[in-house]
């Protein structure tokens, strides 16, 4: 599966232009993009999920992942359901026409969520971006410190692998239990 952001696009937003070192600018988009998964709770690109659920009393099932783009097959305890009896929404299966999900219900879903690589957010793909180049500049033993020059003068700064600035941005597609 594809990621979200390409090594061009990290090369051309960091600067970093180095053909030699693909390989190595994928694993930064990588490493970013488990970061910013991890912050999520899901993989925002778009996939088929087969899941399976207890029900909780409840007529709503939180699925783990967003949004829902489509359901696919729904079984309760084994027996197929039609899907006109459901509805859905960003991350959460409702039953329509029934009461809820007991407790003791075994659900199996079948459905499809997340974005298609042209329709990911544009701040997700600016946080891995920001992230993976971050990543980057602490390549060469340079872990924790940056340096820029201002006229005559270099200034250092130290860093930390704190990202939640960045991730913070992204906080509106987290997911909420």
């Amino acid at each position: 599966m594809d990621n979200i952001v390409t090594v061009a696009e990290l090369a051309k937003y960091s600067g970093v232009y180095a053909d030699e070192n693909a390989e190595e600018q994928e694993l930064y988009i990588q490493a970013a993009f488990d970061i910013l998964c991890s912050y999520l709770g899901y993989d925002p690109r778009r996939q088929e999920y087969t899941r399976f659920y207890r029900g909780k009393n409840s007529s709503e099932i939180r699925v783990g992942t967003k949004p829902i783009a489509e359901l696919k097959e729904i079984k309760i305890d084994g027996v197929p359901f039609h899907l006109e009896q459901f509805a859905f929404n960003d991350d959460s299966v409702f039953f329509t026409s029934m009461g809820e999900f007991s407790s003791k219900n075994v659900i199996q879903l079948t459905f499809t969520a997340g974005w298609e690589r042209e329709e990911i957010p544009a701040i997700m793909k600016m946080t891995v971006l920001r992230i993976a180049t971050l990543l980057q500049l602490e390549s060469d033993s340079n872990i924790g410190v940056n340096s820029r020059s201002f006229g005559d003068s270099t200034r250092t700064f130290l860093n930390t692998t704190n990202y939640d600035k960045y991730l913070i941005q992204c906080s509106r597609y987290k997911l909420l239990f």
